[in-house]
C-alpha cells in the first residue's frame, strides 16, 4: 500500500474519489495545486494537479456520480473550478467574493453538492440549488460564528448551520421544518478551545452535534438518536480532527 505523509502546509481533503463507498485519505498541496489521494478501492496513490495557491479546497460530489470531485474556490475573482468525475470536463461557476466562506452542500436534496457561500458580514447564506439553478437566499449567523451545515434533520437535505463558540450555542434551521433550533454545547474559550465536528456517529441518519475538545483530546458528541452525550478521547495536543458529514 502506498503512503505519504502529510505536511503542515497540506490541507486535508478526505472524500470518496474512487466511489467505491469508502472515505479516501487525501491532501491538498496549495504551493502547486497537487492533489494526493490514496484510493481505498486498491490502495494506489493518485496525483493531480488541480488549482493555485490561493484557493480553498471544496471537494464534493457535485455531478451526482458517488464519487467526490476534485473542487477549489477562488477568493480573488470568485470562481468555483469543479474537475467532475462523470466525465473529466471542469465545470466553472462564478459565486461569491473575498471574505466569503464556502459552504457546499446538498440543500436542495437532489443528490448533487450545491455551490454555497456563507458571508460572515451579515449572515447571508447564497446557494445555487442545483436542481433547478434557482438562487436560495438565507440569513444566519454573524461575523464571529462557525458555519456548520450539516442533515441535523435527516431528511436528506443540507441545514444552515452556525456555531457561536464564544456562548457555545449552536443555531440550526432544519430543513425538514424551517424554524431555527438553539442548542448549547462546547465553547471556543481558553482553555478548552473547542473544533466543531458535526457527523452522524450513532449511524442514524442524522447530523450529531458535537466538538473536539484542544485542551485534552475529548471528543464530545450528542448522540442525535437519544439525546444521549458521549465523551471519546483520541488525538494529541495540535492534531486536526477529521469528519465527514
Amino acid at each position: 500500500m502506498n503512503e505519504f505523509t502529510p505536511e503542515q502546509s497540506h490541507v486535508i481533503t478526505p472524500g470518496d474519489y474512487d466511489g467505491d463507498g469508502r472515505i479516501d485519505c487525501a491532501v491538498w498541496r496549495p504551493a502547486d495545486g497537487t492533489w494526493l489521494i490514496i484510493n481505498s478501492s486498491n490502495g494506489s496513490l493518485t496525483g493531480r494537479k488541480f488549482g493555485v495557491n490561493g484557493d480553498t479546497p471544496v471537494p464534493a460530489d457535485y455531478d451526482s456520480d458517488k464519487k467526490t470531485d476534485i473542487a477549489v474556490w477562488r477568493p480573488s475573482n470568485g470562481y468555483w473550478y469543479i474537475l467532475q468525475s462523470s466525465n473529466g470536463l471542469t465545470r466553472t461557476v462564478e459565486w461569491g467574493s473575498g471574505g466569503d466562506i464556502p459552504v457546499a452542500g446538498d440543500y436542495d436534496g437532489d443528490g448533487r453538492a450545491d455551490i454555497a457561500v456563507w458571508r460572515p458580514a451579515n449572515g447571508n447564506w447564497m446557494i445555487i440549488n442545483s436542481s433547478t439553478g434557482a438562487f436560495s437566499g438565507k440569513v444566519l449567523g454573524n461575523m464571529s460564528d462557525t458555519p456548520v451545515p450539516a442533515d441535523y434533520d435527516g431528511d436528506g437535505k443540507t441545514d444552515i448551520a452556525v456555531w457561536s463558540g464564544a456562548s457555545g450555542t449552536w443555531f440550526i434551521r432544519g430543513s425538514s421544518t424551517n424554524s431555527t433550533l438553539p442548542i448549547l454545547w462546547g465553547t471556543s474559550m481558553a482553555p478548552y478551545r473547542d473544533i466543531p465536528v458535526p457527523a452522524d456517529y450513532d449511524g442514524d441518519g442524522k447530523a450529531d452535534i458535537a466538538v473536539w475538545r484542544r485542551s485534552n483530546r475529548a471528543w464530545r458528541i450528542i448522540n442525535s438518536s437519544n439525546g444521549v452525550a458521549q465523551i471519546q478521547v483520541l488525538g494529541e495536543v495540535g492534531d486536526v480532527p477529521i469528519t465527514m458529514k
